[in-house]
Formats: C-alpha cells, structure tokens, sequence
C-alpha cells in the first residue's frame, strides 16, 4: 500500500538540513498535492548576539497566502526545537520548546505552491535541522488525476 504511486496515505518525512545561515523550503514532488499536518525542526543559534524570530510562510509561488511568526523570540546560543500544527497557540519556552500555530488543518501546498521558514536576523552559524513533517501526499496519478480519499472526493473545486 505505501508503495503504491496512485493512493494517499500519510507519512513521516525528514528532509534535508540546509546550509547554515538559511532557511528551507518545503514543496510539493511531482505535481503532487501535498498536506503537511506538523512540522518540527531545531534551530540552534550561534553565539553572535542577536534575538531570532521563526516565521513560518506559505504562498502560491507568487503570491504570499499565509504568514505566522513566534511570540518568542529566541537568543544566541540555544538549541531549540519548534513544533508547528494546527490548534497549536504561539508561545513556549526558549528553553524547552516553541510551538507555532499552522493554517487550518495543516498546510494544503498545491503543484507550485511552498511552505518556508524564515528566520528574523539569522546569523551565518546559525543552523536549522533535524527537519521533519507528519504529511498526506496526494500524488498525481498516470491518469493525470490526483489520488485522494473519499473525504476529499466529496470537495468540488470550481475554475
């Protein structure tokens, strides 16, 4: 069944550390519709001195569609893992965790569309990793259809 190009079913993805001092960009393989339903990742600061704020941000390619930012801000030299998911209110402990809320069941990227994370004031040594998402992949199948289940069968998208 997990193997099987044309159905839906979700996953447990990682994905690659970029660079330091970077960002990273989540989008959808394929043409795929892809629905991320949690993210997690850790930032860990350097040791230079300026406060970090985690934006999380989803557009069309083109056009910015949803933004959020951390209520906290957090300091040089930490190591801090972030949880984004739907329910989920702002907030947290620089020293434990810090939990951002997503967009309404999670994060629906469409073909083209991305889900970044930004980060205010990042610093060159400054190092996202252990990159995660709990995720629905909706591949597009030989047809040229999408595979989704019967809750999403029920949706009539109009153009």
């Amino acid at each position: 069944m997990f193997d099987d190009p044309t159905s839906a079913y979700p996953r447990i993805d990682p994905w690659p550390t970029p660079a330091a001092g970077a960002g990273f960009t989540i989008t959808p393989d394929r043409g795929d519709i892809l629905q991320i339903v949690t993210l997690q990742f850790t930032l860990a600061t350097a040791v230079a001195v300026a406060n970090r704020t985690v934006i999380v941000v989803m557009d069309d390619g083109q056009t910015e569609v949803w933004r959020v930012w951390s209520t906290v801000t957090q300091a040089a030299a930490l190591t801090v893992p972030y949880t984004c998911a739907d329910g989920l209110g702002s907030g947290g402990a620089v020293t434990n965790s810090i939990r951002l809320p997503a967009y309404d069941w999670g994060f629906l990227l469409l073909p083209g569309w991305n889900l970044s994370i930004e980060v205010d004031s990042i610093q060159p040594a400054d190092q996202i990793s252990n990159i995660g998402t709990l995720s629905v992949r909706y591949p597009l199948t030989p047809g040229g259809d999408w595979a989704v289940d019967a809750a999403l069968r029920a949706i009539k998208l109009e153009g």
